[in-house]
């Protein structure tokens, strides 16, 4: 299969209007990184983040952490653990890190964490490579 990036992701597409725009991806150490406040359309009940958009989040960042070492990848497998509400507006930094790969399948681990370090959610996934990573 042939990934196209036409910047029209919903997490990473800066062309998408209605999507995360997320950006800013950086590593600290073996994580990869990135910031995100929610905003009122993300939310589900009254001022809490929908679940899907966390899952989304989550998914997003094992995939890019992938992406920039391995190369790209299709997720498998996502399960996710929502461990309490996202309040709307509220500071969150998505973590992921490769725990394993085995030919075309990487196992990849992630968090969901406030600049307090609140926990708000965790997920292990698996995902299959398409093409090597660039070089350089």
């Amino acid at each position: 299969m042939e990934l196209v990036n036409d910047s029209y992701c919903f997490a990473c597409g800066k062309n998408n209007p209605i999507g995360l725009k997320l950006s800013n991806f950086h590593f600290e150490g073996e994580e990869l990184v990135v910031d995100f406040v929610p905003r009122q359309e993300h939310q589900g009940w009254k001022d809490i983040v929908h679940g899907g958009i966390v899952a989304t989040l989550l998914d997003e960042i094992m995939n890019w952490r992938i992406a920039k070492t391995e190369g790209d990848a299709v997720t498998g497998q996502l399960n996710v653990r929502l461990r309490r509400p996202l309040p709307v507006g509220t500071a969150v930094q998505a973590r992921g890190r490769i725990v394993s790969r085995r030919g075309r399948l990487v196992t990849t681990q992630a968090m969901l964490v406030g600049e307090d370090n609140t926990l708000y959610a965790t997920a292990d996934g698996k995902f299959m490579l398409q093409k090597p990573a660039l070089a350089g």
